[in-house]
Formats: C-alpha cells, structure tokens, sequence
C-alpha cells in the first residue's frame, strides 16, 4: 500500500459538496484494523413506528447517522487533537 506523504506546513481546504453537518448525540463505536479504523456515530431518535401510531409511551432508539473510515495515523491525530483540546488524553501513538 502506498504511503501519503504528510503535509509539512498548513493545507488548503475547500468544502465543494457543501457536506452537511451530522446531529450525532448517541454512542459511538470504534473499529480497530491494522492499518484502518472505522468510526460509527449515532443519533437517540423517538421510534417513528410508535410515533405515528400515536403511542403514549414512545420509546427511543438509536439510528447509525455517520461511519467515517480512516488511517490509523489520522485516528492518532484526531486522539492528539481532543487531548489537547478538552484535556486529559495522552498524546502518544500508543492509543486508539
């Protein structure tokens, strides 16, 4: 598998697809490969069935909203990142 070189100074970013933003407030799960992990991001919904059948007692479930894959060196990244940003997290490779 060919490597990516990683940018050594600030990249440029454009958003072409205008790629919306996801309302994730559910659990997220975290799939662990060799070289690729997998995150799946959810979203706590009212159940539509029970919703539209007029229940009193609606229960929620959970909807899958995003899975996002990525390398491993990026999930390090994003791991570095939220350790920095909220505290707490080591920022060494040896996580994720």
């Amino acid at each position: 598998m060919q490597k990516l070189e990683q940018p050594t100074g600030a990249i440029s970013v454009s958003d072409p697809l205008h790629v919306a933003e996801i309302f994730a407030n559910g659990p997220i799960n975290l799939i662990g490969g060799k070289e690729f992990s997998v995150l799946t991001f959810t979203a706590v919904r009212a159940d539509t069935e029970q919703l539209f059948v007029g229940s009193q007692n609606i229960k929620q479930t959970g909807v899958v909203v995003a899975r996002i894959a990525l390398p491993n060196e990026a999930l390090h990244s994003l791991y570095s990142m939220l350790g920095q940003t909220y505290g707490g997290a080591q920022t060494t490779a040896s996580h994720a």
